[in-house]
């Protein structure tokens, strides 16, 4: 499934018209699809249902939302925000609803009316603006949209939440709904970090555009798929030993932060890998051994501050030279030495390598470096992490996480993973994205685990993009598992890795 901007997805329509799909066919097709995700999220039968339509081609969706949802037995209002349709298509569809006596009022000059029914309804679709809206909404309509918001009613939006840009951009005076409804791929908006409260839960549903249109798009952002993900995990024959699994190694922890090497390596090894060595610092080496017995520790030397000191960088080396994948980062602090061990590791490191957490702030000074690298390489910072490596502010970062993450893969051709509510995952030119996971997976070590699962594929030997992507899509999927046993509120990063014997069993 893919993300196109407002632009591409009137281009794929045009192109659906001019292959055959007539322009009525599309939007029957939209607000008959719109319609059965609503009635199945809240039961509409009996129910009071308010649709607010505007004067284009969204509102003429909401008219035939309307008539679906009164075939199914709701008790429908019609409510126009500016007055009779102005295109063709939607026209027409308000006359049909007009023809099976849907009540229709004009909010420009019923309002007391239309208020009672928008402040009565238990369910309000909102199909006012389409992909099209720009700028600030009038004081009439900025009145309408407060009321709605007010409501007891559940809200649910058609494409977008009204008020919000395609694009990503959100007027001050939005609807927020709990549902939005759009067609045939994501928009921007709906992956977007400042209006993905305003969207809910997005629901993408098929309108009949033919597939071979949208396969057109290819540059464009493409979602992960868990199943296909899960299908292309290396297979284990019978004849296997611990050898043909692969090896990981974890340069991980300091004083104070052994729990980081703890919690990469347990999601390594329940992610498959053969082998799990965990280099850390001879302060925490007891901890992490009792808490890892099926892994093997290796003691570092260290400085002062309880982090990996420089003289223990020919042990760290010499461990890469026997091992299929290496993650370095989690817990490893920020100092002198550790700065010249990562660099020391990304010289030198010929297996694929994750550089995450302290491994990240470690570079964000020579950043310059990982264009030395002799092997695959991918960094998986969160917003404020990137933020250090390529100098911008963490809210321009944020406003535009697909172009921002993919020009500095491209520029420093590595793989690159931003992290978020919808992760971005940028490799060789393209754009990918998560939409699993849930607000319970912001907890400490979440990141942790992410990076055990990268390294452990990676060491099976899994391709490097399906490793990333997967590695991803997976941990998204563990926290969903994890918030249906717990709730997002109590679930801890233990209770994910837990997990994921669960998606895995079958592989």
């Amino acid at each position: 499934m893919l993300m196109l901007s407002s632009q591409q997805m009137r281009s794929a329509e045009l192109e659906a018209i001019r292959y055959g799909m007539n322009e009525l066919r599309l939007m029957e097709n939209a607000g008959a699809a719109a319609a059965k995700v609503i009635n199945d999220e809240f039961s509409c039968t009996d129910k009071k249902v308010a649709v607010v339509c505007g004067f284009g081609n969204n509102g003429g969706d909401g008219y035939v939302i309307a008539r679906k949802l009164k075939e199914k037995g709701a008790n429908v209002h019609v409510i126009r925000a500016f007055g009779l349709p102005q295109t063709n298509a939607s026209n027409q569809m308000c006359l049909k609803a007009m023809e099976i006596s849907i009540p229709i009022l004009d909010y420009t000059d019923s309002s007391v009316n239309s208020n009672a029914v928008l402040q009565n309804a238990d369910i309000i679709v909102d199909a006012v603006f389409g992909l099209g809206f720009k700028g600030e909404v009038d004081d009439k309509t900025a009145e309408l949209f407060s009321v709605i918001n007010n409501a007891k009613a559940k809200v649910a939006s058609v494409d977008l939440p009204s008020g919000i840009y395609a694009a990503g951009g959100i007027s001050h005076n939005a609807i927020v709904a709990d549902l939005t409804i759009t067609f045939e791929c994501y928009k921007p908006c709906h992956l977007h970090p400042f209006s993905l409260d305003i969207c809910g839960q997005v629901r993408v549903v098929p309108i009949g555009i033919p597939e071979n249109i949208l396969e057109g798009f290819s540059d464009a952002p493409q979602k992960t798929e868990l199943d296909d993900l899960l299908n292309a995990l290396p297979k284990r024959l019978q004849c296997f030993h611990k050898g043909n699994c692969g090896t990981a190694l974890i340069i991980a922890g300091s004083y104070g932060f052994a729990g980081a090497a703890v919690l990469a390596a347990r999601a390594a090894l329940r992610s498959g890998v053969g082998l799990v060595k965990i280099a850390c610092v001879k302060s925490i080496y007891n901890i992490v051994a009792a808490a890892i017995p099926e892994a093997v520790c290796i003691p570092l030397d260290e400085n002062e501050s309880g982090s990996v000191s420089i003289s223990a960088i020919p042990e760290v080396l010499k461990q890469i030279n026997s091992s299929n994948a290496v993650l370095i980062g989690p817990g490893l602090k920020v100092n002198n030495d550790t700065v010249a061990l990562v660099r020391e590791v990304i010289l030198n490191c010929s297996v694929p390598l994750v550089i995450d957490a302290d491994g990240l702030n470690c570079i964000a000074g020579c950043i310059d470096i990982i264009e030395q690298k002799k092997a695959e390489l991918v960094l998986t910072p969160h917003p404020k992490e990137f933020s250090r490596l390529n100098g911008m502010c963490v809210a321009d970062i944020e406003n535009n996480r697909f172009l921002n993450a993919q020009s500095f893969a491209d520029r420093y051709k590595v793989g690159l993973v931003l992290k978020g509510r919808y992760t971005v995952i940028a490799n060789n030119g393209k754009l990918t994205f998560n939409t699993l996971g849930n607000s319970g997976m912001a907890t400490a070590g979440s990141g942790d685990m992410l990076s055990g699962i990268m390294v452990s594929l990676l060491a099976q030997s899994m391709e490097f993009d399906q490793s990333i992507n997967a590695a991803v899509t997976i941990h998204a999927a563990a926290g969903d598992l994890a918030k249906e046993q717990f709730g997002e509120r109590s679930m801890t990063v233990s209770d994910m890795i837990n997990q994921l014997p669960i998606l895995f069993k079958n592989t």
